[in-house]
């Protein structure tokens, strides 16, 4: 392959990623507002899981063991926190806040990760780069929160949070995935992540949301097209060049989309679903894509440092979109969301 054409692949990777990352929070509006959030999400992941699968069954990448019980059963752990508290938080979330703020919430995720980390290996205290990073972050919500509060902006306090936990809870699944047994492929065990978090949406969707309002046959072709989306582009092309841009650029890099794409959801929102912010809320919006930022040239230069390990820089090349089972993953959602 000459020099030109992988360039001009990892351009379109680029975009993919950027553009339909940062577009599946308004898919999930529009088709969470039909039908219920976690329901819809589940049969999204139901959907996109079997089709991955199957893919890879076709692709032979399938080997044995992969479907063992054990990691199932992980997968069905990691599932917990990816799929049922992160993108199930947030497609909750976004029917009750703008899409562009819980893309922004969603960009805090390498904060738990790194504190998740430091808690898990108590080397030190985290340095100052990472410190001036949260407290960015910190400050970022707190704005959110003096902004839900005011008697101006009509922002779902109640959203907030739940976004927030979904992002803990993502985080949370990321750390996990790290050392927790997955079929050989990141492919395979991706599938299998969007399978076992799709059981799991749909099961708790009953307890916590009604069905009664359910009627597929009344379900518009807005919905349709948004789930068709979340399903083939967000889930399936999203994931396909995240992982292509792991195996072939630096996850530094790949890592940028953690701050690109709550801007495209700003654009998409602003412009297609009239989402107007006020000041108090684009500089909460503003201080959080800062500590992202702090945080991801932290990590680069954490990197590029002799002695540093993968698993402390994020360099972990195992997968997931909304799913994949990588540091870097966990910033979605999800990711793709």
């Amino acid at each position: 392959m000459s020099s030109r054409t992988h360039a001009l692949k990892v351009i379109v990777a680029f975009a993919t990623l950027y553009t339909i990352w940062g577009s599946t929070y308004f898919a999930i509006q529009k088709a969470g507002a039909e039908m219920p959030p976690l329901l819809m999400a589940g049969w999204r992941f139901l959907a996109a899981g079997t089709l991955l699968l199957t893919i890879c069954a076709s692709l032979r990448l399938l080997r044995p063991g992969d479907l063992a019980p054990r990691n199932w059963r992980a997968a069905f752990i990691v599932g917990v926190g990816l799929m049922l508290i992160g993108n199930g938080g947030v497609a909750y979330a976004v029917q009750r806040i703008p899409t562009c703020i819980s893309a922004v919430i969603v960009a805090i995720t390498p904060m738990w990760l790194v504190l998740f980390d430091w808690a898990q290996r108590r080397k030190g205290r985290p340095s100052n780069a990472v410190i001036l990073g949260i407290a960015l972050g910190v400050a970022g919500i707190a704005t959110l929160k003096l902004s839900g509060q005011s008697h101006t902006t009509s922002l779902d306090s109640w959203g907030v949070v739940i976004n927030i936990v979904a992002t803990i809870g993502w985080a949370a699944g990321s750390i996990y995935s790290r050392t927790a047994p997955r079929a050989a492929s990141p492919v395979t065990a991706c599938a299998m992540q969007m399978l076992a978090g799709g059981v799991l949406l749909v099961a708790t969707s009953p307890m916590l949301e009604s069905w009664s309002t359910v009627d597929v046959a009344a379900l518009t072709p807005k919905f349709w097209l948004s789930w068709s989306y979340l399903v083939v582009f967000g889930s399936l092309c999203g994931f396909t060049a995240y992982i292509w841009l792991l195996q072939n650029v630096s996850a530094a890099k790949v890592g940028t989309y953690a701050y690109v794409n709550p801007v495209v959801a700003l654009i998409i929102g602003t412009v297609y679903n009239r989402e107007r912010l006020t000041f108090t809320e684009y500089l909460a919006c503003t201080l959080i894509l800062a500590g992202v930022v702090v945080l991801s040239v932290f990590r680069t230069r954490a990197a590029a440092t002799p002695g540093v390990s993968n698993a402390q820089t994020g360099n972990d090349k195992t997968g997931n979109d909304e799913t994949a089972p990588v540091e870097l993953s966990a910033t979605e959602a999800s990711r793709s969301r």
